[in-house]
């Protein structure tokens, strides 16, 4: 109920696909022990809390909350170049928007949400492995079933809202990439 919950309010806020996954030491591993110059690192309090050198997460987040926001399918077929890429803009120029008034939203149900930000994990294995895609041969993105690399950014947050973990995924792209 939890995720369908949190999957209802990521589409309201602009966000499209949504997943999640459970926080033990292999999938935190795919976050980056320093974000912005501070030492990422779990501890045994109640509330997250950061200070000059370290962001703390509470043990008890023991969730991950992946979401993607769609890219404009048109945009991207006819954008011309670099400068005129903006269907990829604006999707990763969501993250603020959706992160904040997500993040709210379930502040509001009296739970934490902690945003390590764009540069402070690994996206593809994270989206991997909770469902969202598959890896492919293309660099960076996610491949999703239904909108294939333009579902342009997966995005995690920590939460202490319980969930139910989503599967990984096989659609068959990984294997498709090996022969393309």
């Amino acid at each position: 109920e939890n995720l369908k919950t949190c999957r209802s309010a990521f589409r309201f806020f602009g966000g499209s696909d949504v997943a999640a996954l459970e926080l033990d030491d292999d999938i935190l591993k795919f976050f980056h022990s320093k974000i912005g110059g501070k030492d990422l690192v779990v501890e045994d309090v109640e509330e997250a809390y950061e200070t000059a050198t370290k962001m703390v997460i509470p043990r008890k987040c023991k969730w991950v909350l992946m979401w993607s926001a769609r890219q404009s399918l048109e945009g991207t077929r006819r954008q011309a170049g670099i400068t005129e890429n903006y269907a990829v803009w604006y999707s990763y120029s969501r993250l603020p928007k959706v992160g904040v008034q997500f993040q709210e939203f379930i502040r509001g149900l009296g739970y934490q949400a902690l945003n390590p930000g764009m540069k402070g994990y690994l996206t593809s294995p994270l989206a991997a492995f909770s469902g969202m895609g598959e890896h492919g041969r293309m660099s960076s993105p996610t491949i999703t079933p239904k909108y294939g690399v333009t579902n342009r950014a997966m995005w995690a947050m920590i939460t202490d809202l319980p969930l139910l973990p989503t599967p990984p995924i096989d659609f068959g792209a990984y294997k498709f990439c090996k022969t393309c």
